[in-house]
């Protein structure tokens, strides 16, 4: 019994891990929409489709989360320029 249990350590660890990334994606998942009404150019369709690229794009959100509000803007009409390439 110890033994197996002592075997899901490491699997326990893994999963408090991941249920952290999860948390920490929904966190900047629900703050994305006030980052975006921040940048003044951009209408409510616009705002609409680079939420639906960054939510769905986690390494890009954590990146997008990382940047200066001017990078922010540099971003987001490079992508709705240019798309993901």
């Amino acid at each position: 019994m110890v033994e197996a249990v002592a075997g899901m350590a490491p699997q326990l660890a893994g999963l408090v891990n991941v249920l952290s990334t999860e948390k920490d994606l929904a966190n900047m998942q629900a703050k994305l929409g006030g980052e975006l009404r921040k940048i003044e150019f951009l209408s409510p369709l616009q705002a609409f489709h680079i939420t639906n690229i960054l939510v769905k794009e986690h390494d890009l959100l954590r990146v997008f989360f990382t940047m200066t509000d001017e990078e922010k803007k540099d971003n987001v009409f490079n992508l709705m320029e240019h798309g993901l390439q």
